[in-house]
């Protein structure tokens, strides 16, 4: 069940299935939550004490920039399909009507989704268009794959 703090933010998660997993950790964001690490905050460099960002990957806060961290990573576009494809696992990076980035789930081995909500909560949903919308995280812009076989190696 979705608190009425986070229904109140994300209007299309209930209808989506949502549901809490956490409660609050300010230790790690979206991005460390897609990057499997729950260790420390990703943003970009000059963020402040405890703060991580590859070194090799654009550091302009543009939506290109998370883009890359993620290929850096391995992942690869598929043409925004969020359906689970086995063999594979996913991320969608979340933008504003101005193309600025916003947030980024990754999809789960069942198909739905996860996502940290900054330092709150981490949550499961259906789809990555449950957290879509004008008060919550825009709208997915862009999804990227991942083969399994690499993420074990």
């Amino acid at each position: 069940m979705i608190p009425a703090h986070l229904a109140a933010k994300f209007p299309n998660l209930a209808g989506d299935g949502g549901i809490k997993t956490s409660e609050k950790d300010p230790a790690y964001n979206c991005i460390a939550w897609a990057a499997k690490s729950d260790m420390q905050w990703w943003w970009q460099p000059g963020g402040g004490t405890g703060i991580f960002w590859p070194k090799d990957v654009l550091d302009d806060f543009s939506f290109g920039c998370f883009v890359q961290l993620f290929e850096k990573m391995g992942y690869v576009d598929c043409a925004n399909n969020s359906e689970l494809e086995e063999g594979y696992e996913k991320v969608a990076i979340y933008a504003d009507n101005y193309g600025e980035f916003l947030h980024v789930a990754k999809q789960l081995p069942s198909g739905a989704w996860t996502s940290k909500l900054g330092p709150d909560e981490d949550i499961q949903h259906n789809s990555p268009h449950g957290l879509e919308g004008r008060i919550a995280y825009g709208s997915v812009k862009q999804i990227l794959k991942k083969s399994i076989a690499q993420t074990s190696s």
